[in-house]
């Protein structure tokens, strides 16, 4: 049996924008395009998760139930906080700026895939997310508008 390894390319990107365009358009234009968005994206409306899973575990593990559930009920009111201010369009700075990050990234793709010269492939993006939030679909709606 003979096994093939296939590394990961590494691209040193330059700090002018024209020369990252050039070496990143063709794998953009040929491609599919799918994003994942995770932990720390949505920084600093929401802080990192961290080790909340191993923690709530380590609890229930040594029997302390109660702390856990508190522990797990915390996290998800926190969550949901920041969701129901989020829709509500609360003024509130960290909220605003990751709802902007949210947008510009979208304008980005939303552009990218505007410029697509490739007609055999569709001007759509992939977006998937770990996150509990909302920002991704909020920042959508607002794009939506414009």
């Amino acid at each position: 049996m003979r096994s093939i390894w296939h590394m990961a390319r590494t691209l040193i990107l330059s700090d002018k924008p024209e020369d990252v365009r050039k070496l990143t358009e063709s794998y953009i234009q040929s491609g599919n395009l799918n994003f994942l968005i995770g932990s720390g994206a949505s920084m600093p409306a929401i802080k990192v998760a961290g080790n909340i899973e191993a923690d709530i575990n380590n609890l229930l593990i040594g029997g302390n139930v109660a702390d856990a559930d508190l522990m797990a009920l915390e996290f998800i009111e926190e969550l949901a906080e920041t969701n129901v201010d989020l829709l509500a369009d609360i003024d509130d700075q960290p909220i605003t700026d990751t709802l902007a990050n949210y947008t510009d990234f979208l304008s980005v793709v939303d552009g990218i895939l505007f410029e697509r010269k490739n007609i055999l492939l569709p001007r759509q993006a992939n977006i998937i997310t770990t996150n509990y939030d909302l920002f991704i679909e909020k920042a959508a709606s607002n794009t939506n508008r414009h």
